[in-house]
């Protein structure tokens, strides 16, 4: 649920949904839409990782996966979204992100917002229940995303939640070891030792 990947218009890719034949295949979806698309616009597609196409290799994780491809123009609303939500991340602030979602393989224009403290940054008009639930997430820390349905149309709210700090005292062999750990899957890292003594 919270594995993202961007791609820029040059082809440039930041984060990874799994790597193998689902990114790639999530790749070329999002650079046709980027080239295709003037507006914003956003994809559902579901992908199953249980068959071996032919004897070519293709998936073979087992189970399936849904993915939202969403492009997204540099217009003065999503300017200001992106700015909040690095804003965000910088004071180590919750926020929600929500998200319409099309149904499977079906295309729509993107609607995306962000929800920080009591305001709402969006691409484009969210219904008032939808920016309500988002608040109540924000309010309660709620860490699970949520689905919500309104006049038939489908919602996504995830929950971001700050970075979590790791506090390791003791820098030693041990304490490295365990900072770098804890780095590779997700902390950010403090770590404190006592100063050495004037006389060492």
């Amino acid at each position: 649920e919270r594995a993202k990947m961007l791609v820029t218009a040059s082809g440039d890719v930041e984060g990874t949904i799994g790597g193998g034949c689902l990114e790639a295949e999530v790749y070329a979806i999002a650079r046709r839409m980027l080239a295709e698309s003037g507006a914003a616009g956003c994809s559902l597609d579901r992908f199953n990782l249980t068959e071996v196409e032919q004897g070519l290799g293709g998936h073979v994780c087992g189970g399936s996966v849904t993915v939202l491809t969403q492009a997204l123009i540099p217009d003065e609303p999503t300017r200001r979204m992106a700015g909040e939500l690095a804003r965000a991340i910088d004071d180590r602030r919750p926020a929600v992100f929500v998200s319409r979602l099309p149904r499977d393989g079906q295309s729509l224009p993107a609607a995306t917002a962000l929800m920080t403290g009591a305001q709402l940054y969006a691409t484009a008009t969210v219904p008032p229940s939808v920016a309500a639930e988002a608040a109540r997430l924000l309010r309660q820390h709620s860490t699970a995303p949520e689905r919500l349905t309104v006049d038939d149309e489908e919602w996504f709210l995830e929950p971001l939640l700050p970075v979590p700090v790791a506090i390791i005292l003791g820098a030693g062999h041990c304490g490295r070891a365990i900072g770098e750990l804890a780095a590779r899957v997700g902390f950010r890292v403090v770590m404190v030792e006592e100063p050495a003594s004037a006389g060492e």
